[in-house]
Protein backbone atom coordinates (compact mmCIF):
# COMPACT_ATOMS: atom_id res chain seq x y z
CA UNK A 1 0.00 0.00 0.00
CA UNK A 2 2.75 2.41 0.97
CA UNK A 3 4.44 2.15 -2.37
CA UNK A 4 1.00 2.82 -4.13
CA UNK A 5 0.51 5.81 -2.18
CA UNK A 6 4.11 7.34 -3.17
CA UNK A 7 3.53 6.29 -6.71
CA UNK A 8 0.12 7.94 -6.77
CA UNK A 9 2.10 11.24 -5.26
CA UNK A 10 4.34 11.67 -7.50
CA UNK A 11 1.94 11.30 -10.59
CA UNK A 12 0.24 13.99 -9.06
CA UNK A 13 3.53 16.68 -8.84
CA UNK A 14 4.26 15.19 -12.11
CA UNK A 15 1.13 16.14 -13.20
CA UNK A 16 1.05 19.68 -11.50
CA UNK A 17 4.21 20.68 -12.95
CA UNK A 18 3.00 19.95 -16.66
CA UNK A 19 0.21 21.99 -15.98
CA UNK A 20 2.57 25.01 -14.91
CA UNK A 21 3.80 24.37 -18.22
CA UNK A 22 7.56 24.26 -16.96
CA UNK A 23 10.54 22.68 -17.53
CA UNK A 24 13.94 21.57 -15.75
CA UNK A 25 16.62 22.50 -19.03
CA UNK A 26 19.66 22.26 -17.32
CA UNK A 27 21.44 21.79 -13.93
CA UNK A 28 25.01 22.83 -13.07
CA UNK A 29 27.71 23.35 -10.45
CA UNK A 30 28.75 26.89 -9.96
CA UNK A 31 32.47 26.35 -10.37
CA UNK A 32 35.15 27.34 -7.33
CA UNK A 33 38.73 26.64 -8.28
CA UNK A 34 39.70 28.08 -5.14
CA UNK A 35 39.69 24.62 -3.03
CA UNK A 36 37.33 26.11 -0.46
CA UNK A 37 35.26 23.26 1.47
CA UNK A 38 32.57 25.08 2.24
CA UNK A 39 29.40 26.85 0.44
CA UNK A 40 26.52 28.56 1.17
CA UNK A 41 24.10 31.64 0.94
CA UNK A 42 23.77 32.40 -2.76
CA UNK A 43 22.22 34.90 -4.68
CA UNK A 44 21.15 35.87 -7.99
CA UNK A 45 21.08 38.52 -10.30
CA UNK A 46 20.37 39.65 -13.81
CA UNK A 47 22.41 42.15 -16.04
CA UNK A 48 22.77 42.73 -19.48
CA UNK A 49 22.36 41.13 -22.10
CA UNK A 50 21.08 37.90 -20.60
CA UNK A 51 24.05 37.94 -18.20
CA UNK A 52 23.79 36.10 -14.68
CA UNK A 53 25.61 37.08 -11.72
CA UNK A 54 26.08 34.64 -8.77
CA UNK A 55 27.23 35.17 -5.52
CA UNK A 56 27.84 32.95 -2.07
CA UNK A 57 30.34 33.20 0.67
CA UNK A 58 32.38 30.18 1.26
CA UNK A 59 35.65 29.51 3.20
CA UNK A 60 36.97 26.53 5.34
CA UNK A 61 34.00 26.87 7.06
CA UNK A 62 30.66 29.08 8.22
CA UNK A 63 31.63 32.29 9.87
CA UNK A 64 35.43 31.04 9.76
CA UNK A 65 38.07 34.24 9.16
CA UNK A 66 38.90 32.65 5.95
CA UNK A 67 35.63 32.95 4.43
CA UNK A 68 34.98 35.81 1.30
CA UNK A 69 32.46 36.50 -0.68
CA UNK A 70 32.57 35.24 -4.28
CA UNK A 71 30.94 35.45 -7.83
CA UNK A 72 30.97 33.42 -11.16
CA UNK A 73 29.00 35.08 -14.24
CA UNK A 74 26.78 33.35 -16.59
CA UNK A 75 26.10 33.77 -20.64
CA UNK A 76 24.27 31.23 -22.84
CA UNK A 77 27.48 29.21 -22.72
CA UNK A 78 28.99 28.41 -20.13
CA UNK A 79 29.45 29.91 -16.27
CA UNK A 80 33.28 31.54 -15.47
CA UNK A 81 35.30 30.58 -12.43
CA UNK A 82 34.84 32.04 -9.03
CA UNK A 83 36.36 35.71 -8.65
CA UNK A 84 36.37 37.50 -5.18
CA UNK A 85 33.92 40.20 -4.33
CA UNK A 86 34.85 40.65 -0.46
CA UNK A 87 36.95 39.43 1.94
CA UNK A 88 37.01 40.77 6.03
CA UNK A 89 40.08 42.56 4.91
CA UNK A 90 38.86 44.86 2.33
CA UNK A 91 35.01 45.13 4.58
CA UNK A 92 37.80 46.54 7.65
CA UNK A 93 39.60 48.81 5.51
CA UNK A 94 36.54 50.36 4.34
CA UNK A 95 34.65 50.43 7.12
CA UNK A 96 37.76 51.25 10.02
CA UNK A 97 35.51 48.51 12.04
CA UNK A 98 37.12 45.11 13.11
CA UNK A 99 35.19 42.39 11.14
CA UNK A 100 34.95 38.84 12.61
CA UNK A 101 32.66 37.04 10.21
CA UNK A 102 30.96 38.24 7.17
CA UNK A 103 28.20 36.16 4.98
CA UNK A 104 24.50 36.43 3.09
CA UNK A 105 25.59 38.29 0.02
CA UNK A 106 22.62 39.42 -1.28
CA UNK A 107 22.64 41.15 -5.13
CA UNK A 108 20.37 43.74 -6.64
CA UNK A 109 20.36 45.42 -9.98
CA UNK A 110 18.52 48.19 -10.29
CA UNK A 111 18.61 51.13 -13.75
CA UNK A 112 22.20 51.06 -13.68
CA UNK A 113 23.65 50.05 -10.73
CA UNK A 114 25.04 46.42 -9.36
CA UNK A 115 23.99 46.77 -5.26
CA UNK A 116 25.61 44.20 -3.07
CA UNK A 117 24.72 43.87 0.23
CA UNK A 118 26.65 41.84 3.10
CA UNK A 119 26.36 40.74 6.60
CA UNK A 120 29.06 41.43 8.54
CA UNK A 121 30.15 40.73 12.71
CA UNK A 122 32.05 42.28 14.48
CA UNK A 123 31.89 40.33 18.21
CA UNK A 124 29.66 37.02 19.11
CA UNK A 125 27.46 35.60 16.71
CA UNK A 126 25.34 36.26 13.69
CA UNK A 127 22.05 38.26 16.01
CA UNK A 128 24.94 40.67 16.53
CA UNK A 129 25.47 41.39 12.61
CA UNK A 130 25.23 44.63 10.63
CA UNK A 131 24.74 45.04 7.14
CA UNK A 132 27.00 46.69 4.66
CA UNK A 133 26.50 47.88 1.32
CA UNK A 134 28.68 47.92 -2.05
CA UNK A 135 27.68 49.68 -5.29
CA UNK A 136 29.37 48.96 -8.90
CA UNK A 137 28.13 50.26 -12.26
CA UNK A 138 26.44 47.45 -14.22
CA UNK A 139 29.04 47.65 -17.39
CA UNK A 140 32.19 46.69 -14.94
CA UNK A 141 31.90 45.04 -11.65
CA UNK A 142 34.04 46.94 -9.66
CA UNK A 143 32.43 47.39 -6.22
CA UNK A 144 32.92 50.18 -3.91
CA UNK A 145 31.50 50.56 -0.52
CA UNK A 146 28.68 53.13 -0.14
CA UNK A 147 27.68 53.14 3.59
CA UNK A 148 27.11 50.75 6.72
CA UNK A 149 23.05 50.25 7.46
CA UNK A 150 22.00 52.54 9.90
CA UNK A 151 19.13 50.86 10.81
CA UNK A 152 18.82 52.16 14.65
CA UNK A 153 19.36 55.03 17.25
CA UNK A 154 20.54 52.31 19.89
CA UNK A 155 23.03 49.47 19.33
CA UNK A 156 22.26 49.56 15.57
CA UNK A 157 23.17 45.67 15.47
CA UNK A 158 21.27 42.08 15.31
CA UNK A 159 20.18 43.03 11.07
CA UNK A 160 20.57 40.77 8.27
CA UNK A 161 19.97 40.16 4.92
CA UNK A 162 19.36 37.13 3.07
CA UNK A 163 17.02 36.96 0.55
CA UNK A 164 16.10 38.87 -2.95
CA UNK A 165 14.82 42.88 -3.44
CA UNK A 166 12.18 43.81 -5.65
CA UNK A 167 12.48 46.79 -7.87
CA UNK A 168 9.56 49.32 -7.72
CA UNK A 169 8.51 52.52 -9.22
CA UNK A 170 7.51 55.92 -7.13
CA UNK A 171 5.59 58.22 -9.55
CA UNK A 172 9.17 59.42 -11.89
CA UNK A 173 11.52 57.51 -9.46
CA UNK A 174 12.67 54.30 -9.76
CA UNK A 175 14.45 52.21 -6.55
CA UNK A 176 14.06 48.72 -5.00
CA UNK A 177 12.43 47.12 -1.76
CA UNK A 178 15.06 45.23 0.26
CA UNK A 179 13.42 42.53 3.16
CA UNK A 180 15.65 42.60 6.16
CA UNK A 181 15.50 40.68 9.79
CA UNK A 182 16.54 41.59 13.30
CA UNK A 183 17.13 38.37 15.03
CA UNK A 184 18.46 39.54 19.04
CA UNK A 185 15.77 38.55 21.10
CA UNK A 186 12.89 38.92 19.15
CA UNK A 187 12.91 37.96 15.92
CA UNK A 188 11.23 40.15 13.35
CA UNK A 189 10.77 41.70 9.61
CA UNK A 190 11.49 44.59 8.31
CA UNK A 191 11.65 46.05 4.73
CA UNK A 192 14.52 49.03 3.54
CA UNK A 193 13.07 51.36 0.68
CA UNK A 194 16.08 52.74 -1.28
CA UNK A 195 15.83 54.73 -4.35
CA UNK A 196 17.72 53.81 -7.34
CA UNK A 197 20.98 55.27 -6.16
CA UNK A 198 20.98 53.18 -2.91
CA UNK A 199 19.84 56.13 -0.78
CA UNK A 200 17.43 54.73 2.05
CA UNK A 201 14.44 55.82 1.92
CA UNK A 202 12.65 54.42 4.87
CA UNK A 203 12.21 51.58 7.29
CA UNK A 204 9.32 49.73 7.79
CA UNK A 205 8.34 46.87 10.73
CA UNK A 206 6.23 44.61 8.29
CA UNK A 207 4.56 42.83 11.22
CA UNK A 208 4.65 42.76 14.81
CA UNK A 209 3.85 38.43 14.91
CA UNK A 210 6.90 37.11 16.86
CA UNK A 211 8.63 34.55 15.42
CA UNK A 212 8.44 35.61 11.53
CA UNK A 213 11.79 36.72 10.41
CA UNK A 214 13.86 36.11 6.72
CA UNK A 215 11.21 37.73 4.76
CA UNK A 216 10.88 36.80 1.25
CA UNK A 217 8.83 38.99 -0.40
CA UNK A 218 7.64 39.84 -4.50
CA UNK A 219 5.31 42.03 -6.40
CA UNK A 220 2.27 41.18 -7.11
CA UNK A 221 1.63 43.97 -9.86
CA UNK A 222 2.80 47.21 -9.99
CA UNK A 223 0.86 48.61 -6.96
CA UNK A 224 0.93 45.63 -4.31
CA UNK A 225 3.59 42.94 -3.04
CA UNK A 226 3.79 39.82 -1.17
CA UNK A 227 5.28 38.29 2.12
CA UNK A 228 6.33 35.24 3.30
CA UNK A 229 8.76 34.39 6.70
CA UNK A 230 10.64 31.36 7.80
CA UNK A 231 9.21 30.42 10.77
CA UNK A 232 10.32 29.66 14.07
CA UNK A 233 8.10 28.04 17.16
CA UNK A 234 6.82 31.39 18.65
CA UNK A 235 5.17 31.49 15.02
CA UNK A 236 3.82 27.29 15.61
CA UNK A 237 6.39 27.11 12.59
CA UNK A 238 3.00 28.04 10.25
CA UNK A 239 3.85 29.62 7.19
CA UNK A 240 2.18 33.05 6.39
CA UNK A 241 1.87 35.08 3.88
CA UNK A 242 0.99 39.30 4.21
CA UNK A 243 -0.11 41.44 1.04
CA UNK A 244 0.71 45.03 1.00
CA UNK A 245 0.77 47.77 -1.01
CA UNK A 246 3.91 49.77 -2.09
CA UNK A 247 3.50 52.35 0.69
CA UNK A 248 3.44 49.66 3.78
CA UNK A 249 -0.38 49.64 3.91
CA UNK A 250 -0.95 46.06 4.58
CA UNK A 251 -3.73 43.39 5.37
CA UNK A 252 -4.08 41.34 7.74
CA UNK A 253 -1.50 37.57 8.02
CA UNK A 254 -2.79 34.49 6.17
CA UNK A 255 -2.03 31.01 7.93
CA UNK A 256 -1.25 29.08 4.70
CA UNK A 257 -1.83 25.58 4.40
CA UNK A 258 2.26 24.52 5.00
CA UNK A 259 4.38 24.14 7.61
CA UNK A 260 8.05 25.95 7.84
CA UNK A 261 10.37 24.26 10.41
CA UNK A 262 12.79 27.21 10.95
CA UNK A 263 14.01 27.05 7.15
CA UNK A 264 14.38 29.99 4.62
CA UNK A 265 11.97 30.54 1.69
CA UNK A 266 12.07 32.13 -1.25
CA UNK A 267 9.06 34.02 -3.37
CA UNK A 268 9.03 34.46 -7.26
CA UNK A 269 6.52 35.67 -9.87
CA UNK A 270 6.82 34.21 -13.50
CA UNK A 271 3.75 34.60 -16.20
CA UNK A 272 1.75 36.13 -13.53
CA UNK A 273 1.83 33.20 -10.92
CA UNK A 274 3.37 33.22 -7.35
CA UNK A 275 5.89 30.10 -6.71
CA UNK A 276 7.81 29.26 -3.36
CA UNK A 277 11.08 27.74 -2.99
CA UNK A 278 11.05 25.91 0.02
CA UNK A 279 12.28 22.85 2.39
CA UNK A 280 9.00 20.61 1.99
CA UNK A 281 10.28 17.94 4.83
CA UNK A 282 8.01 17.45 7.42
CA UNK A 283 10.82 16.79 9.97
CA UNK A 284 12.31 19.98 9.87
CA UNK A 285 15.22 19.13 8.27
CA UNK A 286 16.51 20.17 4.79
CA UNK A 287 17.01 17.53 2.85
CA UNK A 288 14.85 18.16 0.35
CA UNK A 289 13.68 21.43 -1.54
CA UNK A 290 10.51 21.89 -3.21
CA UNK A 291 8.70 24.14 -5.63
CA UNK A 292 5.12 25.40 -5.03
CA UNK A 293 2.47 27.22 -6.40
CA UNK A 294 0.32 29.48 -4.82
CA UNK A 295 -3.62 29.15 -5.26
CA UNK A 296 -6.06 32.35 -5.02
CA UNK A 297 -6.61 31.31 -1.09
CA UNK A 298 -2.77 31.97 -0.74
CA UNK A 299 -2.47 28.21 -0.50
CA UNK A 300 0.40 26.25 -2.06
CA UNK A 301 0.15 23.13 -3.83
CA UNK A 302 3.90 20.53 -4.11
CA UNK A 303 4.81 21.20 -7.43
CA UNK A 304 8.21 18.85 -7.76
CA UNK A 305 11.26 18.40 -5.24
CA UNK A 306 13.95 20.22 -6.78
CA UNK A 307 16.61 18.09 -5.27
CA UNK A 308 17.55 16.01 -2.21
CA UNK A 309 20.72 15.23 0.26
CA UNK A 310 22.12 16.08 3.24
CA UNK A 311 21.18 19.91 3.14
CA UNK A 312 19.37 21.86 0.33
CA UNK A 313 18.71 25.48 1.54
CA UNK A 314 19.05 29.18 0.87
CA UNK A 315 17.49 29.25 -2.34
CA UNK A 316 17.49 32.31 -4.59
CA UNK A 317 15.66 33.20 -7.75
CA UNK A 318 15.82 35.21 -10.71
CA UNK A 319 13.88 34.86 -13.73
CA UNK A 320 13.77 36.59 -17.08
CA UNK A 321 11.44 36.49 -20.03
CA UNK A 322 11.29 32.73 -20.64
CA UNK A 323 12.89 31.14 -17.77
CA UNK A 324 13.88 31.05 -14.54
CA UNK A 325 16.88 30.65 -12.45
CA UNK A 326 17.04 28.71 -9.30
CA UNK A 327 20.42 28.70 -7.26
CA UNK A 328 20.84 27.06 -3.85
CA UNK A 329 23.56 25.06 -1.16
CA UNK A 330 23.80 21.71 -1.90
CA UNK A 331 25.28 19.79 0.72
CA UNK A 332 27.77 22.62 1.80
CA UNK A 333 29.66 21.36 -0.81
CA UNK A 334 28.94 23.86 -3.79
CA UNK A 335 25.93 25.92 -4.88
CA UNK A 336 23.92 24.35 -7.73
CA UNK A 337 22.25 26.26 -10.23
CA UNK A 338 18.85 24.99 -12.42
CA UNK A 339 17.20 26.86 -14.79
CA UNK A 340 13.69 26.42 -15.62
CA UNK A 341 11.98 26.99 -18.96
CA UNK A 342 8.26 28.42 -18.98
CA UNK A 343 6.56 27.53 -21.91
CA UNK A 344 3.42 28.92 -23.64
Amino acid sequence: MGGGYFSNLEYEINKNLQKTNIKEEKSEQIPNSKNQKSFHSSSLTMLKDNYLLITYFAGSKEGAKDVKIYANLKDNEKISDAFVLLDRQKLMSDTKEYIKKLGNPVLVTCSDKIHLFVVGVSFGGWANSKIYHYVSDINIIDFEFKQSLNLSPYLNISHLVKNNAINISFSDKQGFILPIYHELLNKYSLALVFDENGELLKINKITNKNGLFQPSVVALDNSKILFTFRADRKANNDLYTLTCDKYFKCGDLVKSNLKNYDNSVALFNANNKIYLVYNSDLTGMRNTLSLALMDKNSNFIKLYDIDKGDEMSYASVVNDDNSFYISYTHNRDFINLKQYLLKD
